[in-house]
């Protein structure tokens, strides 16, 4: 059976020790459609050379480790000037958004490579998730079951699209479409 699957993340924020991690999620259901499997339409398809899998053997994570890519939140102390604190304001809302940003996009990464340490760290501890009728209840205890139904899937692919973050101080909001396939 092939479903895609289209709905919103309903997400509130929060950042503590200077870091932003997801505080609650509720998932709404727009749409779905399921059909059966076809296969493809492209006569004489082959299955491609490098194909994409889960947790440390795929060829993604494999890549990323070869370049050894690892954030660096260092800032560079070696200028200075005088900015105004509205254009400072300005820039943390727009660095908390890109933040935010990253958050929304690992929990897809995540569900998608069945990538429990990547999807665990994106939690505050206490956090909630609203699923309806799939899960409702405490972040951790989502992330166990989230792991266990895409482990049984053959591919799973999240897009996310539409966001929408607002920030105040250290709480924030955010509204994103997304399409699972």
């Amino acid at each position: 059976m092939q479903a895609l699957i289209g709905g919103r993340y309903l997400d509130r924020h929060e950042r503590c020790n200077d870091e932003w991690r997801l505080s609650h999620r509720t998932y709404v259901l727009d749409w779905n459609i399921n059909r059966p499997g076809t296969g493809t339409a492209l006569s004489g398809f082959h299955v491609p050379y490098v194909r994409g899998l889960s947790g440390a053997e795929d060829p993604g994570l494999r890549l990323l480790d070869s370049w050894r890519i690892a954030e660096s939140r260092t800032p560079d102390q070696s200028k200075s000037m005088e900015i105004s604190g509205s254009l400072v304001s300005r820039v943390e809302g727009a660095l908390a958004k890109g933040e935010i940003h990253e958050l929304i996009m690992a929990q897809a990464r995540a569900t998608d490579r069945a990538d429990e340490a990547l999807l665990r760290s994106l939690w505050h501890p206490g956090a909630t998730v609203d699923m309806g009728a799939f899960f409702t209840g405490a972040a951790d205890a989502y992330c166990g079951v989230l792991l266990d139904a895409v482990g049984s899937f053959v591919r799973v692919a999240h897009t996310v699209a539409n966001e929408w973050v607002q920030v105040a101080g250290d709480s924030a909001v955010a509204e994103s479409y997304v399409i699972a396939i």
